[in-house]
């Protein structure tokens, strides 16, 4: 736990996440230093009350000494930068280049405690369900390998140097000003409305996921700092109830007024999707978007619909991880529901300009 009054430094702290443990941390009473790359909008996303510093940890290890030798505590958002479908060049410039800085500072500062926030993804497509917390990892993509290897290095600075780290992989993750899956689906949404279709077939057995909202990722992050019996280990973060992408899409079209159909649709069919079909449907769907866009004025860096990896794999395989290691000490993994999160999200982004909601809007 955070001590009232305790500086704590945030790497990622421009990114959702990375606000949302700013905020838990402030709220808990800790004087935070928020740190993040130049040219990110990191000014405009923290309180007055927040000290903000914009530096490039591999170009400017002077100030990343001096910031990191201020704080007690760190916590570290590992892909505030980088997404599901970041090249491996990119995930080591903006991700583990960083991170090794960021872990050699903190070692040579004697932070007390260091809480790594990664990912689920690490174990590419589940073997076990639930994805057990120290379960056979198989990562395919570049943005899992990479962050798969930025915990490895987390794991040698501790066995090496005794870095006080702790590991959080959060489920995929939902909540206000977090562009995710739900916001994916939403577009798919409005593309099929502004086209006129009435209804979409979905797959009628869609296995179960879990999400985890930033609010509570937050709060287990935050909870984490200086717990001596999570030096060390690793742990899973996600909210214990499960819904499938289809139920997610079938809210999202209920928001349109649009029907959803239930197909059964074949193991077979599902695993022989191939990837290159998936690109060629998305790359349609978002040039659609961009009609949508312009014809009712949303914020041009509205997310549009996307057939990812990640949204195909969570219709072959449930989603489900272990996170019984969070209640070993005594930690909820969760407050906040998937669906309650996916409302949150659509309540803050029709305010934002970045979602249409259109059945409140006139003549259509």
């Amino acid at each position: 736990m955070i001590a009232p009054g305790e500086s704590v430094l945030v790497y990622g702290a421009a990114s959702p996440v990375g606000a949302a443990v700013v905020r838990e941390a402030l709220r808990q009473g800790a004087q935070v230093i928020a740190l993040d790359l130049p040219r990110t909008p990191l000014a405009n996303m923290v309180e007055e009350r927040v000290q903000a510093i914009m530096i490039d940890p591999v170009v400017d290890q002077a100030a990343l000494e001096e910031a990191t030798g201020r704080a007690s505590a760190c916590i570290l958002v590992a892909d505030a930068h980088v997404g599901p479908s970041t090249h491996r060049e990119l995930m080591d410039l903006a991700v583990l280049a960083p991170l090794s800085m960021l872990f050699r500072a903190a070692d040579d500062a004697k932070l007390r405690s260091l809480v790594f926030l990664s990912s689920v993804r690490i174990f590419g497509r589940p073997r076990l369900i639930p994805v057990p917390e120290y379960g056979a990892v198989h990562p395919r993509t570049a943005y899992e390998r990479g962050m798969l290897d930025a915990e490895r290095i987390a794991i040698r600075f501790h066995e090496k140097h005794g870095l006080p780290v702790a590991i959080l992989r959060a489920a995929y993750r939902h909540g206000p000003r977090f562009d995710g899956v739900v916001a994916n689906l939403c577009a798919w949404a409005a593309v099929a409305w502004a086209r006129g279709i009435q209804s979409l077939s979905l797959p009628a057995n869609a296995p179960p996921c879990q999400f985890t909202a930033l609010s509570d990722l937050a709060r287990v992050a935050v909870a984490l700092v200086g717990r001596p019996e999570a030096v060390g280990c690793a742990f899973h973060t996600a909210a214990p109830g499960t819904i499938s992408i289809a139920d997610l899409m079938r809210r999202a079209l209920d928001a349109y007024g649009l029907d959803a159909r239930e197909q059964p649709l074949p193991g077979k069919f599902l695993r022989r999707f191939p990837g290159f079909l998936a690109g060629s449907v998305s790359a349609r769907a978002r040039e659609q978007w961009k009609d949508v866009v312009s014809e009712y004025q949303l914020r041009p860096d509205a997310p549009g619909p996307e057939l990812s990896p990640w949204l195909l794999e969570s219709l072959k395989v449930p989603q489900v991880y272990d996170t019984s290691g969070l209640a070993s000490l005594g930690i909820p993994p969760t407050d906040v529901p998937v669906e309650e999160g996916c409302a949150q999200y659509l309540r803050w982004a029709a305010a934002e300009g970045k979602w249409l909601p259109p059945l409140v809007r006139e003549g259509r």
